[in-house]
């Protein structure tokens, strides 16, 4: 028993550390996204891709209900 509980332990102490880092990476992503050379890295992409101009001011991104990005202004 002791052994089994030793893993159960384990496993339960990896999941929260996994659902802390997930969190952080949730909340933290929105920020990272909206940096100057982010927004210049996807312009460049846009315009390469397509051949045309994007302008705008903020990307909001969304993971629930399901993961989506919205482009405003």
């Amino acid at each position: 028993m002791n052994k089994s509980r030793k893993i159960i332990f384990s496993l339960i102490s990896i999941a929260g550390i996994i659902l802390c880092l997930l969190l952080v990476l949730i909340i933290v992503t929105p920020q990272l996204i909206n940096l100057d050379t982010v927004k210049e890295r996807i312009k460049r992409q846009y315009a390469t891709a397509t051949g045309g101009e994007i302008e705008y001011r903020r990307i909001q991104l969304s993971f629930f209900p399901r993961p989506h990005i919205v482009i405003s202004e």
